[in-house]
């Protein structure tokens, strides 16, 4: 028994000394694209893409009398939607940047690189009423508080807008009008 005992320790010393190690680092690479998701469960890539209207909750501006101009009413105050009453948010990677926002009439009769502007609402029977709009885009960075308290990280761009009719339109009969604000937002 005791032979049997010292063999096993001797070939446990020899067989971990002869032993030979090697090692291989694997290089592996990632090539990380700028994304940005609109506000929706399956957080599609917004890249070239259109989103319907019915994905927006309209912004009634409310009862218009032309010898004055209506009540301003913005985007925040709608609550309830998907986006917690903003105009768009966009959920980016870290330090995507957005190259230019415009905002259009889906008429195209006005274009504005600027955050403010003027957008046609029409009845149904084609009569115009013009309505002005100021927009706001803050963008919350990697980390930073958002006002819906988003944290997964990356960067965050939250729209505003606030929209008012301008008093005088005498030439724009009783009835119901809409239009729709267009915002195409340019990012690499």
């Amino acid at each position: 028994m005791k032979k049997i005992t010292m063999m096993v320790a001797a070939m446990g010393m020899f067989g971990g000394a002869l032993a030979d190690q090697t090692t291989v680092i694997q290089p592996v690479t990632a090539d990380v694209k700028n994304v940005c998701t609109y506000n929706t469960p399956d957080r599609t890539d917004v890249k070239d893409q259109t989103f319907p209207e019915s994905s927006q909750t309209p912004v009634n501006i409310g009862e218009y009398r032309a010898n004055k101009s209506s009540t301003t009413v913005g985007t925040t105050p709608r609550g309830g939607d998907s986006n917690g009453g903003f105009l768009y948010v966009f959920h980016c990677t870290k330090n995507t940047p957005f190259n230019s926002v415009t905002y259009s009439d889906f008429n195209g009769t006005a274009s504005s690189t600027n955050t403010s502007g003027s957008i046609t609402l029409k009845d149904s029977a084609g009569n115009k009423l013009t309505a002005n709009f100021t927009a706001t885009t803050q963008t919350y960075a990697d980390g930073t508080p958002t006002p819906r308290g988003d944290q997964e990280g990356g960067d965050y761009h939250y729209s505003d807008a606030t929209f008012s009719i301008p008093g005088g339109q005498y030439s724009a009969p009783a009835g119901s009008y809409a239009g729709k604000l267009v915002v195409t937002i340019n990012y690499n």
